[in-house]
This record gives structure tokens, C-alpha cells and sequence, in this order.
């Protein structure tokens, strides 16, 4: 499948689409980028602004995400900056603190007031061995999303899934 980002007039990315390989496929069966561009185009009007992103970065350095800008000079998708005092690495086209992170296996967050690395240390204790920590808020989550937030449910790390408490009168 071939994935391609909308642009706004800033080359900021609006949407993000899959479009079948088949799409893009030229008389001799090659793949061919105006080809989806024209499709995405035949969609959603010939006014929009169309291109390729690879969802493995295999080129335009980074996959394409919503908020962040189609930089053409450089040929690259860039994230949206997450701190004013990040710099952008031109040669990967990701953004950097202006201090590395430290590597000594502690999670640490970035604190843009004092321009420092802080070690996070009131992470509470990992529950099952298959959820996963989400770094924007250090909380730790279950891989797939509880069915029904207004029943009662448990985590069964056995099957990996949500269980249902059911209680018989």
C-alpha cells in the first residue's frame, strides 16, 4: 500500500491516505507517484496538493504526520516542533534538544523552562508485562483499548485482551 499526505497551502499535512499499489502502477508496471497523486486528486478535487510519504521513512526521511510540514528544499516530511528550543537536524530531519538526553537508561522528559533533561522517577510499577508506557503522560496503558469504558472490565495478560466481570444472581 502506498501512503500520501495532503498539503495546505504552507505545506503543512492535513490528511494522511492509503491508496492500493495498484493505483500508481504505469503500462509497464512500475510504480509511479504522479500516478497517485493524479488518483488522490480525482478524490478529493484537482485543486488539492498531493505527495508520497513512506510509512518505513525509506525516503523524505520521515513519514508524513498530521500538523507537521512538507519541507521541499530538504525533500522531507518534519514533525511539528515540540519545544521552541529545539533545533531541527537537517540531516535526519528530526528535532533535537539543544542538549543531548542522557543515556543511562532513566526516562526523562524535557523541561523547556529550565532548558534541561529531568528524570522522571514517579512512574508507577509496570502492571502486566505487555503494557506499554506512554511517554507523553507516563501512564501505563494497555495494548488494545478496554471494549466498553462503562462496564466493568479486567486485564487478562494470558490471552491479552480485556475480560468482562460478570457477576450471576
Amino acid at each position: 500500500m502506498a501512503h500520501f499526505a495532503q498539503l495546505d497551502d504552507n505545506n503543512i499535512v492535513t490528511t494522511i491516505i492509503v491508496v492500493h499499489n495498484n493505483e500508481l502502477l504505469d503500462q509497464d508496471g512500475d510504480e509511479i507517484e504522479q500516478k497517485g497523486i493524479d488518483f488522490c486528486k480525482s478524490l478529493f478535487g484537482q485543486d488539492t496538493n498531493w505527495i508520497q510519504t513512506s510509512y518505513n521513512a525509506s525516503f523524505r526521511k520521515n513519514y508524513a504526520c498530521g500538523g507537521g510540514t512538507y519541507n521541499k528544499e530538504l525533500n522531507a516530511f518534519i514533525a511539528p516542533k515540540p519545544y521552541n528550543s529545539w533545533i531541527l537536524n537537517e540531516v535526519n530531519c528530526k528535532w533535537e534538544a539543544p542538549t543531548p538526553i542522557p543515556e543511562d537508561g532513566k526516562i526523562y522528559m524535557w523541561n523547556e523552562v529550565a532548558l534541561s533533561w529531568e528524570e522522571i522517577t514517579n512512574i508507577a510499577q509496570q502492571p502486566y508485562a505487555s503494557w506499554i508506557l506512554n511517554t507523553d503522560t507516563f501512564v501505563w496503558e494497555a495494548p488494545i483499548e478496554k471494549p466498553d469504558q462503562d462496564k466493568p472490565y479486567a486485564w487478562d495478560e494470558l490471552t491479552i485482551s480485556w475480560k468482562e466481570i460478570t457477576k450471576e444472581i
